[in-house]
């Protein structure tokens, strides 16, 4: 796309942001966290795409990063999650005006979906992990066998937690035990007796 900078970033809590990959014109720039108030990615992260093709600094005067990197224009697209909740947002910018591009456009919003899928993925395997080894679940759950299974490849770890099973972003964990832990991506526990 002829743009100067390119980042991947995921929504935190509290209206801030991580950037997982940065790229800063000839080389990768170190990941970074910043809050989203008077930036225009704060637009995207409510589920916008956005496209401001110049005076980027003059439009976000109080977002100091923009003058440091010389952006003069912007365009950002939101990731969503399965359920259409946004959690993160894909961006480029350049130190020179931007063209309103719909071709552009179309392909930004293919990658975000993309990245979006993978990004959810990403957070389900990390709850899941979270889940299986915090302290609080370790007494319920014993002598079982654990997958994780993503797209066409599975990965079988043995081990005396849990049987885990994550395919196409959704996921759940089974115990044996007196009942059985089930948990799916969006949290919700129930007790099942076997």
């Amino acid at each position: 796309m002829g743009v100067r900078y390119s980042f991947l970033a995921e929504c935190l809590p509290d209206a801030r942001a991580r950037a997982l990959a940065f790229w800063a014109g000839d080389d990768f720039g170190k990941d970074f966290s910043y809050d989203l108030t008077g930036t225009p990615c704060a637009n995207v992260v409510r589920g916008q795409a956005c496209h401001y093709g110049e005076c980027l600094q003059q439009l976000f005067p109080t977002d100091q990063d923009l003058v440091t990197l010389g952006a003069q224009s912007y365009r950002g697209v939101p990731l969503f999650d399965a359920q259409r909740r946004c959690i993160g947002h894909l961006v480029i910018m350049d130190d020179k005006p931007m063209v309103r591009d719909p071709l552009a456009q179309s392909v930004l919003e293919i990658f975000a979906s993309r990245a979006g899928a993978e990004l959810e993925r990403q957070q389900a395997d990390e709850e899941l992990r979270r889940l299986i080894f915090s302290s609080a679940q370790r007494p319920r759950l014993h002598s079982a066998r654990w997958m994780l299974s993503v797209g066409c490849s599975t990965l079988d770890v043995f081990s005396s937690c849990a049987h885990a099973s994550l395919e196409f972003g959704v996921w759940s964990v089974v115990a044996k035990t007196r009942g059985a832990v089930v948990c799916d991506s969006r949290s919700e526990f129930s007790m099942r007796r076997d």
